[in-house]
Formats: C-alpha cells, sequence, structure tokens
C-alpha cells in the first residue's frame, strides 16, 4: 500500500503540441487522475496554450476535481522537463487551499516566444512535457505517480500547385484546387487564388481557404513557397487560422505576400513556361486525438473518466483491461463521462434497439426538425419519457399526428437525444455545447438521467471563457446544483471572467442577471451564502 502521507507527481507528455486548436481562456485539459495519499481526490491539469490573461503566453494550472473533503492543503510545483530531463520554467505555490471546482497556477507560466525560441530544448518533436509534484505541507515531494499521454490529432501534406498562363490571369479570376484528407476525421478544403487590385495598385496574389459543413472545429497552419526556376523556394509567407464548428460556408483570407509585378519582372526566375508553381505546406489539427494514462503504483492513482468500468483490483489483468478500455475511450476532455456498462442488460438487446431506430424498422411516428426526418416508435418514447406519453395517450394534437415537429432542436441534437432513448448512450467526443443542447432537449422532455448526466459533464467542462454561458443555461433551466457549482467556478476564476469581453456582453444582454452574479459571488466570498437562490 501507498503511504497515505506520500506526495505525488505527474508528468504530461502532449504531443504536436504546436497545434493545439483552443484560443484564448480555452484550455487543454489532461486525463483525469485520483491519488488515493490525498484523500482519493479527483484530480487534473489545464494548459491554456494561448493564455488566460495573454494569447502569448502559456498559462497552467492544477485543478481539483469535485469529489473528497471540502478542502485539501497542498504545497506543488510546476513546470517544464527539458529534452535532458531538467525542470524548467518553475513555479512553486506553498500550503495552497484546494476546494471543489478549484484550480490555480499561473497564468504567466511562460511565453510561447519562450518555448520557440528553445525549440529543440523545451519542444523536441513537437513534444512538450510538463511536470507537477504534488506534496503535503512538510512532506517530501514523491517521485511516484503517473505519466499522462495527449496527442493532437494532425494531417500534414506538401503538395506543388501550378498556375498555368499565369501572366494573363486578370483581376478576380480564380484558380481552384480541391483538398481532401485521407481520413474522415478532417474536414476537406478548398483554396482559390486570384488577383486584388489593379489600376494604380499592385496587383497581389490572394489565396483563399474555404470550410463548408465543419463538423467539429479545426485548426490550419498554411506555409505557401514561390518556387523559382531552379527548385529554390523564395517569397516565403504563413499564416495560421481557427475554423468554428458550423454549417455554413467559412473563408479564410491568406496575407497577400507577393504581386503580379514582382512575379513578371522576374519572369525567367519565378515564370518558367509562364507557370507560377506555389509550393504549399498544409497542416490541419482538429484536437485531441488520443489520451493515455500509465502509472507506477496502481493503488496510488485510478482513472476516473468512466468510474463505472473501472477495474479497483490491482491484478495485471485488471490493470491491462483497464488500460485497453483507457485507450478506447480516446479523448477524455470530451466523451461523455458516466456512460452505463449494461452489466444487466443483455449487449444484443441494446444492439437490436439501436437497429430498430437506424435502420428504421416499424415506426408508427415521425420527428421532424430542421428539414430532416426521425422515424421512431411510440411506445418506447412513450416508456423513457413521460412528455411523449402524454403525447400519444391523451387527446392532444400529436396523438394522431404522422409527424410531430421539433423547432426548437437542430437535427444533429434530435439523433443525439434518440440515440440515447433507444439505447442509453451517447456519442463519444462531443464538447460542451453539443451536451448543452443534449441538455435543453433532456429538460425539454423530462428525460431526467440524461438531463443529469448532461449537467455533471457541464460542471467538468467549466473554463473562464464558457463560465457564462452554462450559468445561463442553469438558471433557465432551474438547474440549483449546476448553477452553484458554476457560481463557485466564478468565484475561485473571478480575475479571469469579471470583466472579461465575455463578462461586458454578459451585462449588456442580460444586466438584471450580471447584477444577481455580483451579488451572489459577493455574498459567497463573505460566507453569507453558500448557495445562489433560482430566480
Amino acid at each position: 500500500m501507498a503511504d497515505e502521507n506520500e506526495g505525488f507527481t505527474v508528468i504530461w507528455k502532449i504531443k504536436n503540441f504546436t497545434y493545439c486548436l483552443q484560443k484564448k481562456l480555452e484550455p487543454l485539459s489532461s486525463p483525469s487522475f485520483v491519488v488515493n495519499s490525498f484523500s482519493s481526490t479527483r484530480w487534473n491539469l489545464l494548459l491554456y496554450p494561448r493564455g488566460v490573461e495573454d494569447d502569448k503566453d502559456v498559462s497552467f494550472y492544477l485543478h481539483r476535481k469535485n469529489d473528497g473533503p471540502e478542502k485539501i492543503s497542498l504545497d506543488y510545483e510546476l513546470s517544464i522537463i527539458s529534452a535532458e530531463g531538467i525542470p524548467t520554467a518553475c513555479v512553486e505555490v506553498k500550503d495552497h487551499s484546494f476546494t471543489v471546482h478549484h484550480g490555480f497556477g499561473a497564468s504567466e507560466f511562460i511565453s510561447r516566444k519562450d518555448i520557440e525560441k528553445d525549440r529543440d530544448v523545451l519542444l523536441p518533436d513537437d513534444i512538450l512535457t510538463v511536470r507537477c509534484r504534488m506534496w503535503y505541507c512538510g512532506i517530501e515531494p514523491s517521485p511516484k505517480g503517473c505519466t499522462l499521454s495527449t496527442c493532437i490529432g494532425v494531417d500534414k501534406g506538401t503538395f506543388n500547385w501550378p498556375i498555368r498562363s499565369f501572366s494573363s490571369l486578370r483581376v478576380n479570376e480564380e484558380r481552384a484546387l480541391s483538398l481532401e484528407s485521407s481520413s474522415k476525421d478532417y474536414p476537406s478544403m478548398l483554396l482559390k487564388m486570384s488577383l486584388t487590385g489593379g489600376y494604380l495598385r499592385d496587383r497581389y496574389v490572394k489565396i483563399e481557404i474555404s470550410q463548408t459543413n465543419a463538423k467539429r472545429p479545426s485548426y490550419v497552419v498554411l506555409n505557401v513557397q514561390v518556387l523559382s526556376v531552379y527548385g529554390k523556394s523564395l517569397e516565403i509567407a504563413e499564416a495560421e487560422h481557427f475554423f468554428e464548428k458550423k454549417d455554413d460556408v467559412q473563408v479564410w483570407k491568406f496575407p497577400p505576400f507577393i504581386t503580379k509585378e514582382k512575379l513578371i519582372g522576374k519572369r525567367s526566375t519565378y515564370l518558367p513556361g509562364d507557370v507560377l508553381t506555389l509550393k504549399c505546406n498544409c497542416v490541419l489539427s482538429v484536437g485531441v486525438e488520443s489520451e493515455e494514462i500509465e502509472y507506477d503504483d496502481p493503488e496510488t492513482i485510478c482513472d476516473q473518466t468512466s468510474i463505472e468500468s473501472l477495474p479497483y483490483a490491482t491484478s495485471t489483468h485488471n490493470i491491462e483491461q483497464y488500460k485497453q478500455r483507457r485507450r478506447r475511450l480516446q479523448n477524455a476532455q470530451m466523451a461523455f463521462p458516466d456512460r452505463p456498462d449494461f452489466s444487466e442488460v443483455s449487449q444484443g438487446f441494446r444492439s437490436d434497439l439501436q437497429s430498430m431506430y437506424q435502420d428504421r424498422i416499424l415506426p408508427d411516428i415521425t420527428l421532424r426538425a430542421c428539414g430532416k426526418t426521425f422515424p421512431v416508435h411510440k411506445a418506447l418514447l412513450s416508456a423513457r419519457s413521460p412528455v411523449f406519453k402524454a403525447m400519444f395517450s391523451t387527446d392532444m394534437r400529436e396523438h394522431d399526428a404522422e409527424f410531430i415537429e421539433i423547432p426548437d432542436l437542430e437535427s444533429e441534437t434530435v439523433h443525439r437525444f434518440l440515440l440515447y432513448m433507444y439505447t442509453d448512450t451517447t456519442e463519444e467526443n462531443l464538447d460542451w455545447s453539443a451536451v448543452a443542447k443534449l441538455y435543453f432537449a433532456s429538460d425539454k422532455y423530462e428525460v431526467l438521467p440524461l438531463q443529469q448526466k448532461c449537467s455533471e459533464f457541464l460542471k467538468r467542462s467549466l473554463f473562464p471563457g464558457n463560465a457564462l454561458e452554462i450559468l445561463e443555461i442553469a438558471d433557465m433551466h432551474h438547474d440549483d446544483d449546476l448553477k452553484s457549482c458554476v457560481l463557485q467556478f466564478i468565484l475561485m476564476n473571478d480575475h479571469l471572467i469579471i470583466g472579461s469581453d465575455e463578462w461586458k456582453k454578459f451585462e449588456i444582454s442580460n444586466p438584471g442577471f450580471a447584477y444577481e452574479t455580483i451579488r451572489d459571488i459577493y455574498l459567497m466570498k463573505l460566507g453569507l451564502q453558500t448557495r445562489p437562490e433560482l430566480r
């Protein structure tokens, strides 16, 4: 057994760190872990690749999750481990009291410029290795702990783009090139090249990159070079862009970097055979691809990303079984937590129900949302939801209808909701905004188990950039527990939230609620109120 006063050390390796798609105030979260020697509390590390106050910094925090005693006081140290294994950029915090859902660390941990300047030392092979050592005050830190690994998935490609008859190309005349990824996980892109300017102005080479119907956010880095007749790269330009998850077309205008006049002036070098050749290096990232955890002592740490499937025995068989399941989860931060293991329901029965839904076997009613139809079964929906039961078993107008319109839910949300209704499971790789929409659906149709799971997920997904949105969700749905959790989070991170751009928008859109939020936080800080009052 591990010493109950023993310290704990966490090593976290982030592969392809350069291509993290988190913006300012958005955290990259490590897999969560439980330290038995710290009253079996659950923790994770939060790294903000583009800072919480300045996007030129990297911020780093130790964060306590939602179980264990009310307070735990620890000493801890955050650092980067260099290629030689030497800790650098060390930040040590003494006797800090962690309450539930509380995080503390360094907003100016290290500048992105310093990492890039010492890339070979601090970012070898584009792997950032950070360390957190935790120990009780007065106890020596222990080297025992765990090693976490997060891999940012990237799709890289290099290609030559020949623009023929370049000298005769007119302003706004376009040449297009389609980029298709080898994996369905990465969105396709369309590149368009044209000339802008004219008359008394220089005509610049303009490149636009577009995505359509992006199913998930992505981060793109594009490097463009003009190839000379000798194959050398000249006139190099590079830029980056964040594409949002969006159904509409999104267009990124790459910064102009060379004029037609300059290319024509050096025709023999730049335009052999009147062909402009652009060498393009493109990197596309869609975020976390996989995560792993390996621990030194299985009695000291256990991952609780999926609590119900966690093997508590320490046999080699169970440990390996747990590791295999952990790898299958891939994106622990985005995967829906606490999914039931169906130990009392046969896998075959669940598959049959899923087949009934997906293969549209003998449906007797159709739901319709955003132009998409979902043939379903009245009996099953009635058994799962009292709202549907009332629709189909009383004299409500839906009783004899062939279609039920659902105007306030997106089609993707309806699909995820129905998947849960039929199988009691949810899709993996859901982000917090998708879960928020699912939360709305579960509340509307009074599917309380799903609503509770969504609420727990939103608690675990809090960061300064989304706290106010989740607070409004909790208030709108009269979720006292979720609202209390969000207010506690805002209280602990008020220096990052109060006065931020998000807060200013919040004050304008909902001034009365903003006032009540400030009042609640003030009373909580004074210890005069422990839970918010719902309006």
